[in-house]
């Protein structure tokens, strides 16, 4: 990585080129060292690390936008950069909404660094590799997955005299253990290595391949479920995508137009975006520089809040949340650092009230099929079983189902005190617990 003063130099670049040709700018840097350690029955086969950094300028005249990247950071190459921007802006079309940059603002600092996570080499991961594959070969099983780790730089610079940097490290473990026609999963993702137990995610995984040996087939239809917090944070990446952006909701494409304001659940859940929660890979400020704070989209069971980008805020007349992570798509919000918030029972306590129904371990192929409703289809996988009397008593074959999140948040029945950070496809990691909902639709079985 290179640094906060690098950046600063950087800016100095920025700040004389975007003088000379009369062009405001926002610029935002983000620089990732990626390291992935690969590996399939019970055996290392890839290990790969890559390291790029991008330069991203937003350029602004006339009320008209232009962005443009470069991997070049040298005087020639921001040089080179304004040159395009000015092109560009001459052919572009001014805004419908009188656009501007924000005034600097202060933001939060996050404890969001591991050096010894960060600098991980292929070694470290493989020791940790190598406790997967050990417990899955005592049971003559097969560990798959992937373990990664490393660094990333942000920083925000405009021509308004806003400097932001941001370091944080990662680490990012996909595990799948498989044997004969069972399998089960484990997954997680933090700052730093020390904040879980791999021995305990071996075992998990292990367990629940080893307990979903002979699946049985059950008929399709609606069962009270218990999902797992991969399966809850696997939703959660969808509301906060579809149902959370203020500019769906101004334009009246997306599922807050009808639930906005509204009671969503009569358990007093909250959902929220929040970068200091316990356990979260947090990014404290966005593209444009707005601070991030905590922020609740549900509160107490009211689906409350909004995401507004800077552009959206511009456009609407709102106030920027801290949620724009797009240049290339300004009015388009979303919340990155998503917490459901533990509630007050067990699992054990959660599975014991069930007299029938199904665990699903993990979702697998999830789309949203109606984004006015926010219906989710998908499968199960990984370890689905059936419950009976209040015990899980034998594994079943995985189905398709269709839900309404917000039918799923109407049918919360426990949410439990137990939560894990898992990674997301939609933003660095999700905090989610477990809950147990009634009327959860299957719709077909599968041939596995």
């Amino acid at each position: 990585m290179r640094g906060e003063e690098f950046y600063r130099g950087v800016s100095r670049y920025l700040s004389i080129y975007s003088s000379a040709m009369g062009i405001e700018y926002m610029a935002v840097v983000r620089s990732a060292r990626h390291a992935l350690t690969r590996f399939a029955n019970n055996v290392i086969h890839q290990n790969v690390s890559v390291e790029r950094t991008t330069l991203s300028i937003l350029g602004l005249k006339d009320n008209k936008l232009a962005v443009v990247s470069t991997e070049r950071f040298d005087e020639d190459g921001v040089e080179e950069a304004f040159e395009r921007l000015k092109e560009v802006l001459a052919v572009s079309k001014p805004m419908e909404y009188q656009f501007k940059f924000p005034l600097p603002k202060m933001v939060p600092s996050y404890a969001a660094y591991d050096e010894e996570t960060a600098k991980a080499d292929p070694n470290v991961r493989a020791r940790v590799v190598k406790g997967f594959v050990e417990r899955a070969e005592k049971e003559s099983a097969d560990a798959f997955g992937y373990f990664s780790t490393g660094e990333e730089e942000f920083s925000v610079m405009s021509s308004n005299g806003n400097f932001l940097y941001h370091l944080g490290s990662f680490a990012n473990l996909n595990l799948v253990v498989s044997k004969n026609d069972g399998s089960g999963y484990a997954g997680w993702a933090g700052i730093s290595m020390n904040e879980t137990s791999f021995e305990d995610l071996a075992e998990s995984a292990v367990s629940t391949a080893l307990n979903a040996q002979n699946p049985v087939e059950i008929d399709p239809g609606k069962y009270t479920v218990i999902l797992s917090p991969d399966a809850v944070a696997d939703a959660l990446g969808f509301f906060g995508w579809v149902a959370c952006n203020g500019r769906a909701h101004e334009e009246k494409t997306g599922p807050s137009v009808k639930y906005l304001g509204k009671r969503v659940s009569q358990l007093p859940i909250t959902v929220a975006d929040d970068p200091a929660y316990e356990g979260i890979v947090p990014v404290p400020f966005d593209f444009f520089g707005h601070p991030r704070h905590r922020f609740s989209l549900i509160e107490d069971g009211n689906f409350a809040r909004l995401t507004y980008s800077h552009g959206a805020a511009l456009k609407y007349g709102k106030e920027p949340t801290g949620h724009s992570f797009m240049f290339t798509s300004l009015e388009d919000s979303f919340p990155i650092n998503l917490v459901f918030e533990p509630g007050e029972v067990s699992v054990e306590e959660m599975i014991n009230s069930v007299d029938r129904g199904i665990y699903i371990t993990r979702f697998h192929y999830t789309n949203v099929v109606d984004p006015m409703e926010l219906v989710i289809t998908g499968m199960t996988r990984d370890g689905t079983f059936l419950i009976e009397g209040g015990e899980l008593t034998k594994p079943i074959k995985n189905m398709r189902f269709n839900f309404g999140f917000f039918d799923l948040l109407k049918n919360l029945e426990m949410v439990s005190r137990e939560t894990k950070t898992v990674a997301s496809e939609y933003g660095l990691s999700v905090v989610a617990p477990y809950v147990k909902v009634h009327e959860f639709s299957f719709t077909s079985k599968s041939d596995h």
